[in-house]
């Protein structure tokens, strides 16, 4: 009886230890390894149990592609959180997929957290670069994506599930990157626009009253950009120069507009939210808005001019 509970004790550790194997360390050693329901077959080292790698870095090389992992695995796929660095990731911008190169963080082999992709494909999005916060290898939060194609210029700020989706502030910070009309926003500014975005733009001239300093001059403010933007501006009689109606930008139709007083060699670059309507080529306007920063504006005869950015917030014809 004695030998027989032995022999039933020995069985039954032998059963509790059957699954409980050791862990061991390894290097170099040829595993495979999936991703984006892929295989692929390269170097390992770290640990392993049960001959199948649980944690350590994996390394695959053919040609140009390469993929460098180092984090948790589990039935050969990535596992938990870790880091990638490879040229086979597909991800997800504008609805539209994406391949390029990727370096940074991965929760379960996609894209999470922070990283940075540089794009190889679509055509229209070859060499740009997006940098910033990630969901599901999708720019989700916080980040900025660089144009070099079409000329340069970026979308900084918020990005849900792949899509740009600005702020009002953003929008003019975004629009400050363009190659042809660069600036970047005072401070006063920024503050500005965040606690009253209602007012970009507002539907009736009187809801500005509260805000508008009309003793602000145009030269003045054009001097020291930097140091206004906590009120709102009047710039009468102002002829506009040239106009962009209706652009489709970041899913809203911007208006974008020249205007200036020739004579007094007074200009103004004025950013709508909204579509205009009565501003034609010629007309006489009478605009209400905030002074961003001040730019160089070419014009198409090649003349260069020194403009007021202006975010607008109302324009009446005269």
């Amino acid at each position: 009886m004695k030998k027989l509970k032995i022999a039933a004790l020995l069985c039954l550790l032998c059963l509790l230890t059957a699954g409980c194997a050791k862990e061991k360390k390894v290097k170099n050693k040829t595993v495979t390894l999936e991703y984006q329901n892929k295989k692929y077959e390269g170097q390992y080292t770290g640990l392993m149990k049960n001959d199948k790698p649980t944690k350590g870095t994996f390394s695959y090389k053919k040609g140009d592609d390469y993929l460098t992992y180092k984090g948790k695995i589990s039935n050969g796929k990535m596992s938990g959180e870790g880091t990638l660095d490879t040229n086979l990731m597909t991800a997800y911008f504008i609805g539209k997929k994406c391949e390029g190169r990727y370096k940074g963080i991965v929760s379960g082999g996609k894209a999470s957290k922070k990283g940075r992709f540089e794009f190889v494909s679509p055509k229209d999005f070859k060499n740009a670069v997006y940098q910033g916060s990630w969901h599901a290898n999708m720019a989700n939060g916080e980040g900025r994506l660089d144009f070099s194609v079409g000329g340069k210029w970026a979308m900084t700020g918020h990005f849900d599930t792949g899509y740009f989706d600005p702020t009002t502030f953003e929008i003019y910070q975004t629009m400050g990157t363009l190659e042809e009309i660069e600036y970047k926003i005072s401070p006063k500014a920024k503050t500005f626009i965040e606690e009253n975005d209602s007012l970009f733009m507002a539907k009736k001239e009187t809801d500005l009253a509260p805000y508008v300093d009309s003793s602000l001059s145009h030269h003045d403010v054009l001097k020291k950009s930097g140091d206004y933007g906590d009120e709102l501006m009047k710039f009468s009689d102002y002829t506009v120069l040239n106009t962009e109606l209706n652009e489709k930008v970041f899913g809203r139709n911007l208006s974008l507009v020249l205007l200036g007083l020739p004579s007094e060699n007074a200009y103004i670059y004025v950013i709508c939210l909204d579509p205009l309507k009565d501003v034609s080529f010629n007309s006489t306007q009478t605009v209400y808005g905030l002074p961003l920063s001040s730019a160089e504006y070419t014009m198409q005869s090649g003349k260069k001019l020194k403009v007021l950015i202006v975010a607008g917030s109302f324009l009446k014809h005269q």
